[in-house]
């Protein structure tokens, strides 16, 4: 049994997950906590102070008070920090062929990785590979074992800003937390809400978090496209607030409590009290008003990803269907607009293998997060998967051999 601590830095919120992998690959999660995100702006660091503070409200609630400074913290960024390279090398073993190692993977992605060009103010938190090249057969998904003369990869590195990475290392830095790894946002949630098949036959992924709302394209399982429009759950909020002349506060609970993307004709004469910010009513709004207000703002977002996706869609690009996930997608009606105006096929992401509290595991604002569970699941899979079945000195034997390849 191997317990995970994650924190997510999101646009709006930062969440605290305590997880449990155990030895018949099931995942639990056993503790969930969510504070506003103060100090950060859209997940940037925009004041230490009040970041290290809801950070430590987060992890204290996690971990035990003694283990704070030793526990290996996993870190999802928000969609809206990182970017996406694509890139490629090959090794050469010369004229004969000779068996791929899992050294010889290991070397052609670092080779990969290492040569790169990317602009020098982001920095790599992630490589993926998308998959490799035989000789002259490509789309192998996984080479060990195979006998090549020559072994390319396809890589996609995930990077964040410099400095906004440094900034947020001063936050872990000062509480003495230390930070195992950061992982993207864009991997653990197509990881935990996507099929196989989807990935294969051609998926749009739509994440509205708080302020961004990221589109991935998968296609022969592999990423083929990945843009971030910069509205969100919030940007509705906001245009309630402003169009309604109330509180954020206020807007965010006409939202969540009545909001609804779908234009309804039945609430005509229905009213609704607003609460001002001193706790009193200070008016009320006409219901069919406050839809067409969402409807609006809902809208214009559907709309923005109609456009991307009919320029993708006119270079040829096979959109058999979209999962729609995130905070955002659990407005009422939003996945009706968005089934509506795109004409494909369109279903909610949530969480597939992960136990836990009902309220979290089946909500799609928190696919993202427990998504990196079943991620470090498999992660842990695939490295044990080559010593399957054999004793400790056979393991002892093939990692010497690799070795003596590599070097000899």
């Amino acid at each position: 049994m191997e317990q995970i601590y994650l924190v997510y830095i999101g646009t709006t919120k930062v969440v605290g997950i305590r997880g449990v992998l155990d030895k018949s690959e099931s995942v639990l999660m056993e503790t969930l906590v969510k504070v506003p995100s103060l100090g950060f702006d859209k997940g940037i660091v925009v004041d230490v102070e009040k970041a290290c503070a809801q950070v430590k409200e987060v992890v204290s609630k996690i971990a035990k008070e003694d283990m704070l400074h030793k526990i290996p913290l996993c870190v999802i960024l928000s969609n809206n920090l990182v970017k996406t390279f694509d890139c490629t090398s090959s090794i050469y073993f010369g004229d004969s062929a000779k068996m791929v190692t899992q050294l010889d993977i290991d070397r052609v992605i670092d080779q990969t990785r290492g040569t790169a060009t990317i602009p020098l103010e982001e920095f790599i938190i992630m490589a993926k590979p998308q998959g490799f090249t035989i000789n002259d057969l490509e789309g192998v998904k996984n080479p060990l074992d195979l006998e090549a003369r020559r072994l390319a990869v396809n890589l996609v590195l995930y990077t964040v800003n410099t400095d906004v990475l440094r900034n947020l290392n001063k936050v872990f830095d000062r509480l003495e937390i230390n930070v195992s790894a950061y992982y993207p946002r864009i991997v653990t949630s197509a990881f935990s809400v996507l099929r196989d098949e989807e990935k294969r036959d051609g998926v749009v992924l739509i994440d509205i978090g708080g302020y961004t709302t990221s589109i991935s394209y998968y296609i022969n399982n592999t990423l083929d496209f990945y843009e971030v429009i910069p509205m969100g759950g919030e940007t509705i909020t906001n245009y309630l607030s402003n169009n309604l002349h109330i509180s954020v506060l206020e807007a965010r609970r006409l939202k969540e409590q009545y909001g609804s993307a779908v234009l309804l004709e039945r609430f005509e004469d229905e009213i609704i009290p607003v609460v001002d910010i001193f706790g009193k009513t200070k008016l009320n709004i006409n219901k069919k008003r406050l839809y067409d207000q969402i409807h609006i703002a809902a809208k214009e977002l559907v709309d923005k990803i109609y456009v991307l996706l009919r320029s993708k869609r006119q270079q040829n690009r096979q959109i058999c269907g979209a999962v729609v996930t995130g905070g955002g997608a659990n407005l009422d009606g939003f996945l009706d607009l968005i089934q509506k105006t795109l004409n494909i096929s369109v279903r909610l992401g949530i969480t597939r293998n992960v136990s836990g509290h009902a309220d979290a595991v089946s909500n799609s604002g928190y696919a993202a997060q427990l998504g990196l569970l079943e991620y470090l699941l498999s992660e842990r899979n695939e490295k044990q998967l080559h010593y399957v079945g054999k004793n400790v000195l056979t393991k002892k034997i093939l990692q010497v051999r690799e070795w003596i390849q590599e070097n000899f």
